[in-house]
């Protein structure tokens, strides 16, 4: 029934408000400010407003809080920004018109710089934070090259049986599922892999949903273990190039030194990011065997044929990102028997004191990789020519320049009899190894003590302390 009394408290309140200054703008302007509706619209303000600002003109300028309407060509969105200071100072700030000239800026809060600067440095880092890892900005896309079974020679029965599992079951819950790197490379070169890894769409949560027998690992490098009994498979989500800039200053995700290395790495992106954020790209061939075939994006196969160790993209700025990829290229051809192309060995010799900056427990591991493999006595020609080994162990890289005859023998011979152990399937020890290394630097010191007064075996015992604490500097032996 329609009521012909006096209207309800409810008509009341809203006739009230909408008699209110602010509130008719606000209206006017398509929402409250900030809400979602407030910019819904690319279209000028309606004719309506100018008359509410002409109208209450001297209300508004009243106020400590002033909307000010920013509406911009079409095809844009409108904006609208508070002043602060309702004073003196504000009597020029409402617009004569309703419309700003493209890029203009705001004669109120933040005269004179764009738009996208007057926001609250803390507002912009807390919006950041939100962010999706997968959100990344638009990349061209790059075609792959495929090879079909016929086209290469991996046979599903020369893969592990586990790491084909865990492809399939990614694959049927709708991510997208390769196996990756050092894995196929080997098999190409009729080489038994050590292990098995796999690239994923799905980030380490999800693959950690899909296998009760997964764990999440990493801080610097996200990753995910499946195990398998005593065989694990390794699952990474596909990364992307890290963002440039303020992005990533405030992202959660990436994180650089002020050298450029990278500290942080969980930025996620496509397979099309992830084949061109790899090192080498004999490492950036994809092996799909539910379909047996292998996606090239960095033209991997052909460097696989030729014998080259390539990295992809700039080898100075990727050295920048991980000096440890110099000695990566070091294995890799000594393992493999390839040679490093010209423009990827070209920065190392500048570049090797970054391996100082290094972490000594990563450089460690890295000495176990590069000189028990089998392959030390080569591996040692290449790091003494490309000048990374008195990077590694510094008091024998002296020792090398002041007497080379007696010190290149000695670890020569100490490596050569490790590549023959290893080949013979006997065990080796990492102790053997640093004494045989450390060695040559020993004598010099010895006889220095000595000189001081130091009776021989207190010498001897001095100066192997003293060079094995230098050593854990570098190396954490």
């Amino acid at each position: 029934p329609v009521s012909h009394g006096k209207p309800g408290r409810a008509k009341q309140q809203k006739q009230q408000a909408l008699n209110n200054n602010k509130n008719r703008a606000r209206t006017n302007l398509g929402g409250s400010f900030g809400s979602p509706s407030s910019f819904r619209s690319s279209d000028p303000p309606p004719a309506a407003l100018l008359h509410t600002f002409s109208l209450h003109d001297a209300r508004i300028r009243s106020n400590h809080a002033v909307i000010i309407p920013y509406a911009v060509e079409t095809g844009c969105r409108s904006r609208r920004q508070r002043s602060v200071h309702g004073s003196s100072a504000n009597q020029g700030l409402l617009p004569s018109t309703p419309r700003c000239p493209p890029g203009s800026t705001s004669t109120a809060y933040g005269a004179g710089r764009p738009l996208h600067q007057t926001v609250h440095p803390m507002l912009k880092k807390l919006f950041k934070s939100f962010r999706s890892p997968l959100r990344r900005a638009p990349r061209p896309r790059s075609t792959p090259e495929v090879l079909s079974s016929s086209q290469h020679p991996l046979k599903r029965n020369e893969i592990s049986r586990h790491a084909i599992s865990v492809v399939e079951r990614l694959q049927k819950a709708g991510y997208q599922a390769y196996l990756v790197g050092g894995c196929v490379r080997d098999l190409l070169l009729d080489i038994d892999p050590k292990d098995f890894d796999v690239a994923t769409s799905a980030t380490p949560e999800q693959v950690r949903a899909e296998f009760r027998n997964a764990r999440v690992i990493g801080r610097r490098f996200k990753l995910v273990h499946v195990h398998f009994g005593r065989e694990i498979i390794e699952v990474a989500t596909f990364r992307a190039n890290h963002p440039q800039g303020e992005e990533e200053e405030n992202s959660n995700q990436a994180a650089r030194h002020e050298s450029g290395r990278i500290l942080r790495d969980n930025v996620y992106g496509t397979l099309e990011d992830d084949a061109q954020r790899r090192d080498f790209t004999i490492n950036a061939l994809y092996y799909d065997p539910t379909q047996e075939h292998i996606l090239d994006y960095a033209r991997g196969m052909h460097d696989v044929r030729n014998h080259l160790v390539r990295l992809i993209g700039d080898p100075e700025q990727r050295y920048l990102e991980d000096p440890v990829r110099m000695l990566r290229a070091v294995r890799f051809a000594a393992k493999l028997d390839f040679d490093i192309e010209k423009h990827s060995a070209a920065p190392i010799r500048r570049l090797a004191p970054m391996l100082r900056d290094i972490p000594s427990a990563r450089l460690f591991d890295e000495v176990l990789k590069l000189f028990l493999a089998g392959y030390a006595e080569y591996t040692f020609d290449l790091l003494i020519e490309h000048d990374l080994f008195a990077q590694l162990f510094p008091a024998s890289g002296e020792a090398l320049k002041r007497n080379p005859e007696y010190t290149e023998k000695l670890i020569r011979q100490a490596l050569i009899n490790t590549d023959d152990r290893i080949h013979d399937g006997k065990s080796v020890t990492p102790a053997f190894l640093f004494a045989a290394l450390l060695w040559p630097a020993l004598p010099a010191r010895v006889l220095q003590l000595q000189s001081k007064g130091m009776p021989p075996i207190p010498a001897m015992q001095e100066a192997a302390h003293e060079l094995i604490a230098e050593q854990c500097q570098r190396i954490a032996v």
